[in-house]
């Protein structure tokens, strides 16, 4: 059976989050983060302690509080203890921070898929605002091409290029138990 749950992008503005449950497979399309995120208790000078990692993010309710999917940095001053991730991959579809923003709180060997144009993009953003954009230190990057399917266990993933507002964003045909998502 074939399953999405949301958790970010639906009743709101970007914070794309979304999980995707196929037999054993679990894959995140997107793990971003909200256009107004932090906006009730944050400004520009006054952000979260880098060093207490996840802790306020839970606190305040703006990232989900979710077992084997944190790195153990990002869990080290919450209540969840460190599981090893149970996630497959993590499929980018574009550079925008509500689609890439909380990709750096994620655990480093879970596997992220993305163009090669979005990587680079990602890496010249870091370079020249590394407080804007970060995809953290992540040890299995995978890119993608335009209609050169990859697969990840049964499910057959198909990017697309898709025309938006900035290079390399791709949508994806995902082939798996019940057909096409």
């Amino acid at each position: 059976m074939t399953s999405l749950t949301f958790y970010g992008g639906a009743g709101e503005i970007g914070g794309n989050k979304i999980l995707l449950e196929d037999k054993d497979t679990k894959i995140y399309l997107d793990f971003g983060e909200e256009f107004n995120f932090g906006e009730d208790y944050f400004y520009e000078y006054l952000k979260p302690r880098k060093a207490n990692g996840l802790e306020i993010y839970f606190e305040f309710n703006l990232i989900p509080k979710l077992t084997n999917l944190y790195s153990k940095k990002m869990l080290n001053k919450t209540d969840i203890k460190y599981q090893k991730p149970d996630i497959d991959a993590v499929i980018i579809s574009h550079s925008h921070s509500d689609h890439i923003g909380h990709i750096p709180f994620l655990d480093e060997d879970i596997p992220i898929y993305l163009g090669h144009g979005t990587h680079k993009l990602t890496q010249i953003y870091h370079k020249l605002y590394p407080g804007f954009c970060n995809i953290g230190e992540h040890t299995d990057m995978h890119h993608f091409s335009s209609g050169k399917p990859f697969t990840i266990k049964h499910l057959e993933i198909t990017p697309i290029h898709v025309e938006h507002s900035t290079p390399g964003a791709y949508g994806v045909i995902i082939k798996g138990s019940r057909g096409n998502t």
